[in-house]
């Protein structure tokens, strides 16, 4: 563990992970209560058709991979309100688009860099990208606070958050907007195929556990990081995949939480019996 903590490589990557723990549960309960969860890996696959596009135009790739999931996390909201019955046609769309592209602007672009993309280099990522992450945090905390009584009443009932005088189209697009570029600068750093289960399982976990909007937020950046931390360490002393190991301690905390739950429903209908009797 001395090691770890002196090597920069290392603590850099710690710090990465510490914030991207704070970032995706934040925005996590408003994918998961608008039943868009899978939104992360549509988002995330954007983003990979963003990064081919910058690669192909001599763009800076991250910069193309932000705007464009910006960009198609707008699409996703104007194609949602159209189908309000069927949200996760917008998903199938954008992701079958993206995708289509990305396959063909492969031939075009380095296959290293998209498998780097893909999974994600926890030991390569440099101070810039920490600066990143930290803005990124900042513009994502404040957003989260300055709305959240807003995202409350649309969470709750987005018919009785429009009477109230809420506009919900517009702060569904802009939450849509901030998700897009979390995901997008977040998928640099860990990989694509991961960002989803980030910003959805610890949200799972914390749904499982509580029914109070405040408590399920708090909760899920407490297990994101618990989640984060475990995870990391794992990988380091194992010498395995940092964002694989992460997202397969998440599974299995989720998991234990679904199995406590069973056993203690169990448990309170057996002594329910055993009183009647």
């Amino acid at each position: 563990m001395l090691e770890f903590f002196s090597s920069p490589l290392m603590l850099k990557a710690f710090v990465a992970i510490i914030v991207i723990a704070f970032i995706l549960p934040m925005l996590g309960i408003n994918v998961v209560t608008k039943k868009i969860s899978m939104i992360g890996d549509t988002l995330a696959h954007t983003s990979l058709c963003g990064v081919a596009l910058g690669l192909v135009s001599s763009i800076y790739p991250i910069f193309m991979a932000i705007i464009i999931s910006g960009v198609c996390g707008i699409i996703i909201e104007l194609i949602r309100n159209k189908f309000n019955k069927y949200s996760e046609i917008s998903l199938a769309i954008v992701l079958s688009l993206a995708i289509a592209i990305t396959g063909i602007l492969t031939k075009y672009a380095p296959g290293s860099y998209f498998e780097s993309f893909l999974f994600g280099s926890l030991l390569t990522i440099t101070y810039t990208d920490i600066y990143i992450l930290l803005a990124l945090l900042v513009i994502v905390s404040f957003y989260f606070f300055m709305t959240y009584r807003i995202n409350l009443s649309i969470t709750y009932s987005e018919k009785e958050a429009k009477v109230s005088g809420i506009n919900v189209n517009l702060f569904n697009l802009i939450n849509m907007f901030i998700i897009s570029i979390s995901v997008a600068i977040c998928a640099s750093i860990i990989g694509t195929l991961l960002v989803s289960s980030l910003l959805v399982i610890p949200t799972a976990c914390a749904l499982k556990l509580f029914k109070k909007y405040s408590l399920i937020n708090i909760f899920s950046i407490v297990i994101s990081l618990c989640m984060q931390i475990t995870g990391f360490l794992l990988a380091y002393i194992f010498d395995i995949n940092t964002g694989g190991t992460i997202v397969l301690v998440g599974v299995i905390f989720l998991l234990l939480i679904l199995l406590i739950k069973y056993l203690i429903e169990k448990f309170k209908i057996k002594k329910n019996k055993m009183t009647l009797k």
